[in-house]
């Protein structure tokens, strides 16, 4: 069995900056989703800024959303799941060894992300429309996890 220790590090990393809040201006750039992702493997708060316009079903933003504790039905979370278990059986049996590590990314990140709930609103100060990415727990402050690395 694969243990991933980055979702240990999360959550010791959400014990001690749950508290850090940091903000992003929304671009479908990949240096964008790279600051979101390594934000989120932090434990910090993200909050995301952007203009009043529709958040695209593909979109990266998107995908990452559905996978947080309430961003997605659960229904809609295990048909997702399952396609990822058919996908990595698929890899598996043609022994598509990358194939299979990208599956275990997406798996890992949708884990790093299921930490976290998200709230949409508006700021009447500033007239934007942000996303609030906040951690769904108090984290661990345990370092059992270091013997596994």
């Amino acid at each position: 069995m694969l243990i991933n220790t980055k979702i240990f590090v999360q959550q010791n990393n959400i014990h001690k900056n749950r508290k850090q809040k940091v903000t992003l201006d929304y671009s479908d750039e990949l240096i964008f989703y790279k600051l979101l992702d390594q934000n989120i493997e932090s434990g910090k708060t993200v909050t995301i800024t952007f203009p009043n316009e529709k958040i695209e079903k593909d979109s990266g933003l998107y995908k990452r959303i559905a996978c947080c504790a309430n961003g997605e039905d659960f229904f809609d979370q295990m048909v997702s799941l399952a396609k990822t278990a058919i996908d990595a059986y698929r890899n598996f049996a043609t022994r598509n060894i990358f194939g299979l590590w990208k599956d275990n990314k997406n798996l890992t990140l949708r884990m790093l992300y299921q930490a976290y709930k998200v709230d949409y609103a508006f700021d009447n100060k500033t007239g934007t429309y942000f996303i609030l990415l906040a951690p769904n727990g108090e984290g661990s402050d345990s370092k059992a996890w270091m013997s596994l690395a």
